[in-house]
């Protein structure tokens, strides 16, 4: 799952994500320039930082295992 997220900059950026089924996704976080914010793996993933700047994130999402997997993400 690739989605996108405008965060806030200055200000403290915090995804979560926690597989209901299956197992942990693993969740990577990029910015405008493609540099990589977050990278995390555990079940919840939490991925936090702060933005120099407000501007668009590319949040992907990746099911690491050979089943199904279901997760719910939350964003702050």
């Amino acid at each position: 799952t690739e989605l996108n997220q405008t965060f806030l900059g200055g200000r403290s950026a915090k995804i979560v994500v926690r597989a209901t089924r299956g197992s942990a996704p693993l969740l990577v976080v990029h910015d405008q320039a493609n540099r990589e914010v977050c990278k995390a793996h555990d079940n919840p993933i939490t991925c936090r930082w702060v933005p120099l700047y407000t501007q668009r994130h590319r949040i992907e999402i990746s099911n690491t295992g050979e089943d199904v997997s279901e997760f719910y993400i939350v964003f702050d």
